[in-house]
């Protein structure tokens, strides 16, 4: 706010003078009288509004203004420097003037009004809002993915239906030395890789938004797309390790006809896992539940595919009493201890990702 300076404000005395002191804009080029001259003698106190008023229709503004300077008497205020007081506005932030005495103005600005004694920081580039936050729902390449996932995953479902139910029906049941299903020679489960794949993307999903929701640093400095692909990533990674693992462990230690009725049976239960992980997921992206019953559905349906692994490997590999001993340490160094260590992976490989990018 500008000061204004006593010397420039004329007194009630000095009126006449200033109402005869005449500039470039105080008299016409035809000799006519001006504005000023038309107000002069008046004695009695005059607003803003009838000095304004008593003017010609094409008064300019500086004929307006020598005009209000020769006729109202504007009072002496004079304010040091070194204060900081803010000065709201109607509908807006307020303004931040240098003078020491609020108390002269606000009051007589803001007395009487809806806004008085509201204090809002000016600020000219604008107040800073709070930016949305990223929702797979509003991401059409990954809902397109993953609708695309749920149509090729049911197809394939329906058409290997019936293997899927010749396996449901022999599950409880140890195989034979020389067993040959004659059902599961005449059908195959179709899309055993792409069924793995989609299993894979479920969980990278799931940790996208586990990553949102407790790594802010690692998902804020990183796209969303980025840390869904590392994590789709590792899954494969993980799946792929772990099969060559069994493979070669199981071909060692056990029978043949063993070992293959174990992969058939570890594919399958990563098959149910795809299919209990996709409503959860579709929950996730279109719903957004609370965290706490997406945590909860997600360890019950890792548990309980883990159990179905601990049953068929007691009857397939450890079915006396001794093999127990023998069960607990296979199961926790091929089952257990792989998960424990897919997690701490993606956990600080999703850092090491935001840090050197």
């Amino acid at each position: 706010m500008q000061q204004i300076r006593t010397d420039s404000i004329p007194s009630e005395t000095h009126s006449e003078e200033l109402a005869t002191h005449t500039d470039d804009h105080a008299i016409r080029n035809d000799g006519h009288a001006t504005p000023a001259d038309t107000l002069r003698g008046h004695t009695g106190k005059k607003s803003l509004y009838q000095i304004v008023k008593a003017l010609p229709a094409d008064a300019t503004p500086a004929q307006q203004d020598s005009a209000v300077q020769a006729n109202l008497s504007v009072p002496d205020l004079q304010f040091p420097e070194g204060k900081t007081y803010e000065f709201p506005l109607t509908g807006g932030p307020s303004v931040r003037c240098s003078i020491p005495q609020p108390e002269l103005f606000v009051p007589r600005l803001t007395k009487g009004t809806r806004w008085e004694g509201q204090h809002t920081v000016y600020t000219p580039q604008g107040i800073a809002g709070d930016p949305l936050p990223y929702r797979f729902r509003t991401d059409d390449y990954v809902t397109s993915a993953l609708l695309l996932s749920f149509f090729l995953m049911t197809w394939s479902v329906a058409r290997s239906w019936r293997y899927l139910t010749t396996w449901f029906r022999d599950f409880f049941f140890a195989p034979r030395s020389n067993r040959q299903t004659t059902e599961r020679d005449k059908t195959e489960l179709r899309g055993r890789a792409f069924l793995v794949f989609q299993t894979c993307f479920l969980l990278g999903i799931l940790f996208s938004d586990y990553a949102q929701e407790r790594l802010p640093e690692v998902f804020n400095q990183n796209s969303p797309y980025v840390i869904l692909g590392f994590a789709v990533g590792v899954c494969c990674l993980y799946f792929l390790l772990k099969t060559a693992l069994y493979r070669f462990i199981n071909y060692v230690f056990f029978e043949r006809y063993r070992a293959e009725e174990w992969m058939e049976t570890y594919q399958l239960t990563i098959l149910l896992e795809g299919l209990a992980l996709l409503p959860v997921t579709l929950l996730l992206v279109y719903f957004d539940p609370p965290y706490e019953w997406l945590e909860i559905a997600f360890l019950s349906i890792i548990a309980g595919v883990k159990l179905l692994l601990f049953y068929k490997c007691l009857r397939l590999f450890f079915n006396s009493f001794l093999g127990c001993l023998h069960l607990i340490l296979y199961f926790c160094t091929l089952e257990l201890l792989p998960a424990v260590l897919l997690w701490r992976v993606l956990v600080f490989s999703s850092h090491y990702l935001a840090i050197i990018t």
